[in-house]
């Protein structure tokens, strides 16, 4: 059996005044000059000449190979290991900094086979980093223009670590988003052009900016304007200094109003609570009714419906005085729309396409035909198709009264502001 092994980067993994810290290595195994995949056992230690730098493990000197071993999964011959993770010793990366020339020398050993030691290799490479000073952590500013190995990242398919304390904070995936596992603190203001997922907290003192979809698992406060383009998820808290919500987006804080909603751009699929609501876009509450198609534009808002006594759960036009089968009156008269509508989306038996007011306050189309009508007046239907009159005979009036009239009409037809009160 031969092995061999081709490190692919060994670089310092921590800054340069720390005196302690981890290596990342990477490298190909090959085995009978062929790519290895399967388990492997690893040993390793930091040479200068004859000098043990640094070794995983306590060094046998029976054997000169240290007493304890890594174990690593290669797949495709491609294998990575931190160097100085427990249960290995801690590298000393300044030792590591005046030894410029230091090899890395690696011994494996594979299900059935003794460890064998391999060739020694660099350490890092000197010659595009030889201006470099201390620790490649420095990123070595603007002094580095060989584009082959002047940069921070991986070169395979493999995403990017980013530690502190041996717990992950962020990780850069080859394909995929950019994971923050902790809490994400920004001072300034940040534009994000794709999707954000935040498993921790969200904080910003600037603005933040988002042309894809944002999901908070933690907390989110955002000091400034939160703008997102595509949806909104928090599983957890947010704290804002005032939200805006319209169809198509969220913004927030400077917002002119408090908690408005614009357009349909609210939608929660569970259930709401909130401890005050309230409705700046209407001011009665309503139901949908079906309603005759064929007959449809002879009920426009303002319009006096009855129960359809043919159809269950259908209305039509009322066309008779001191009808008890009254119902009430289509919403949207006179720019005045309902302030809240109530409906089972999706059960058939209760669908419909007319919002008919059942409570509030609702313009009536009315006629003067039983009399001039006053401020307080009973209303209830006529014989005038969809219209409301007053009330003059109290014991026809006994469940056909729709409400009570609040502004006037002296003659004629018209509009009148009734305050449904279904009797």
């Amino acid at each position: 059996m031969a092995l061999g092994v081709i490190v692919a980067v060994a670089v310092f993994a921590t800054p340069v005044l720390a005196a302690h810290g981890t290596v990342p290595y990477q490298g190909t195994l090959k085995k009978d000059g062929q790519l290895y995949s399967g388990p492997a056992e690893l040993k390793f230690a930091i040479f200068d000449g004859e000098t043990v730098l640094w070794s995983s493990h306590e060094i046998d000197k029976r054997t000169g190979m240290p007493r304890g071993d890594v174990s690593v999964s290669v797949a495709g011959g491609e294998f990575s290991v931190v160097l100085g993770e427990p249960p290995m010793k801690s590298v000393d990366l300044d030792l590591l900094s005046a030894h410029p020339g230091a090899t890395m020398r690696v011994w494996v050993g594979t299900p059935g086979h003794s460890f064998e030691q391999l060739s020694d290799q660099p350490v890092t490479s000197n010659s595009p980093q030889s201006g470099v000073p201390a620790a490649v952590w420095s990123l070595k500013g603007n002094r580095g223009t060989d584009p082959p190995v002047d940069f921070f990242g991986t070169t395979d398919d493999r995403p990017l670590l980013m530690k502190t304390n041996s717990a992950t904070v962020v990780t850069l995936g080859s394909s995929g988003p950019v994971e923050v596992h902790k809490s994400l603190l920004v001072h300034g203001n940040q534009t994000v052009d794709r999707d954000l997922t935040v498993v921790g907290s969200l904080s910003t003192s600037g603005s933040f900016s988002l042309s894809g979809s944002l999901s908070i698992g933690g907390s989110a406060t955002v000091g400034g304007n939160l703008s997102v383009a595509g949806g909104v998820t928090a599983a957890g808290t947010s704290t804002l200094a005032g939200v805006t919500l319209q169809s198509g987006g969220v913004s927030a804080p400077g917002s002119s109003a408090f908690g408005s909603v614009q357009a349909s751009g609210l939608a929660v699929a569970g259930d709401a609570s909130c401890k005050t609501l309230t409705i700046l876009g209407g001011s009665d509450l309503a139901e949908p009714f079906p309603v005759d198609p064929a007959n449809a534009h002879l009920a426009p808002p303002g319009t006096v419906m009855r129960i359809d006594p043919n159809h269950a759960g259908r209305l039509v036009v009322c066309t008779t005085a001191y009808d008890h089968l009254v119902a009430g009156v289509v919403s949207g008269a006179n720019g005045v729309q309902p302030g809240l509508v109530m409906s089972a989306r999706g059960n058939p038996a209760v669908a419909g396409t007319h919002n008919v007011a059942l409570s509030g306050r609702v313009f009536v189309r009315a006629t003067a035909a039983n009399g001039p009508i006053a401020p307080g007046d009973l209303l209830t239907s006529s014989d005038s198709p969809g219209c409301a009159m007053k009330a003059t005979e109290s014991e026809r009036s006994r469940g056909a009264v729709i409400g009570k009239a609040m502004s006037s009409l002296e003659q004629g037809r018209g509009l009148v502001l009734l305050l449904v009160q279904p009797q």
